[in-house]
């Protein structure tokens, strides 16, 4: 006899998936929290049914079967089956969490449950999970911003900011925790060149890291940091009118090149030139 592939629904609460026509959406979500979902039965099944609380969530199917009509877990007579949950990338870190635990959270009969460690309800599926060190606490970023910052330019440590946050999935602390204790000082450069204020300062920072996420196809917003004060000038901009090199487009470089090329003597002009003559040459 073939297996049965049984996958495994989840969500976040208050979170789960509503099919719906555009006829009646209205009616559907006002009735959407009185369905119980595959999981929330399943806490449902953990109240009543002390074999149940013994087993995780991937386990239950094994044992009962999800009846679609009832939406209830009920005694399996027959058929063997294969489990799945499916994949969650950890950017999608209270997700990731919820799925960790269903894979290690015996019984619990709510969400509160999954949240609650040796008697401690954690606010957070990420806490209840460091709780149970299912994931590390991250204190070596914090280790790794310092030691920046004592050598690296302000500029520099944004950068590296920018990539824990988009390769590193920091949890504990989180990437607003991070942003939050480092913020003043990864602006510092700000109010040194610019006369900035640290409140200025430190939105121009945002502006910053936040540039280097778009160039990388992702938002501010999957990290949880702040959004930024729209009347704040655009962070590319000194005091001089001078756009910082590192940022600008090559439409700007060019037009800055022009500009300077006009203040050439005629000893430079000559030099630039030669340099010219010399590319094609080779």
């Amino acid at each position: 006899m073939s297996h049965t592939v049984y996958r495994m629904y989840f969500h976040l609460p208050n979170e789960q998936s509503v099919v719906f026509r555009e006829d009646n959406i209205e009616h559907v979500l006002d009735r959407a929290g009185e369905k119980d979902t595959m999981l929330t039965a399943w806490f449902k099944l953990n109240r009543e049914d002390n074999y149940a609380k013994s087993l995780l969530y991937c386990e239950i199917p094994y044992s009962y079967v999800f009846n679609e009509l009832a939406r209830e877990w009920r005694p399996r007579q027959r058929g063997s089956v294969y489990t799945r949950l499916h994949h969650i990338h950890p950017r999608n870190r209270e997700l990731y969490n919820l799925r960790l635990l269903l894979l290690n959270v015996r019984g619990p009969e709510s969400f509160e449950d999954l949240r609650t460690v040796n008697g401690t309800l954690y606010s957070s599926f990420t806490e209840a999970a460091i709780a149970l060190n299912l994931i590390d606490n991250d204190r070596q970023w914090n280790e790794c911003i310092e030691e920046a910052l004592s050598t690296e330019t302000p500029y520099r440590v944004r950068f590296l900011f920018a990539n824990i946050c988009m390769h590193c999935h920091p949890n504990n602390p989180s990437a607003l925790t991070l942003w939050n204790s480092y913020q003043e000082r990864m602006s510092d450069d700000f109010v040194t060149f610019n006369g900035d204020t640290i409140d200025i300062a430190v939105q121009k920072s945002l502006q910053h890291i936040y540039s280097i996420f778009r160039q990388n196809g992702r938002i501010h917003s999957e990290f949880d940091l702040p959004e930024l004060n729209p009347n704040v000038p655009d962070y590319r901009i000194r005091n001089n009118d001078i756009v910082m090199d590192q940022e600008m487009s090559l439409e700007e470089h060019n037009q800055k090149a022009q500009t300077m090329r006009s203040t050439f003597n005629e000893e430079q002009k000559v030099l630039i030139s030669l340099n010219s003559l010399t590319k094609y040459i080779d």
